[in-house]
């Protein structure tokens, strides 16, 4: 099951590789695992300058066919 993420306007202003990353794929990203998400978060802290980290929001979502957010990259 997919694992839908919001990067926030926070985090791209404080790391400036999440910004360029939202700029290439825009504000909701959704990744095959929330360990997907949890790796290109560590990507950020290692490439970029200002520590981000992913605040889970669901375990699972609430009904499969719902689009909503599991989690926000925001500062840590």
């Amino acid at each position: 099951m997919a694992y839908v993420v919001q990067i926030t306007e926070s985090a791209i202003e404080t790391n400036p590789r999440v910004a360029e990353y939202r700029e290439s794929v825009g504000e909701r990203v959704r990744f095959d695992s929330a360990a997907d998400a949890e790796a290109l978060v560590e990507k950020f802290n290692t490439e970029g300058e200002g520590a981000v980290r992913l605040r889970h929001v669901h375990e699972e979502h609430p009904l499969e066919e719902q689009d909503v957010v599991d989690g926000y990259v925001e500062p840590a």
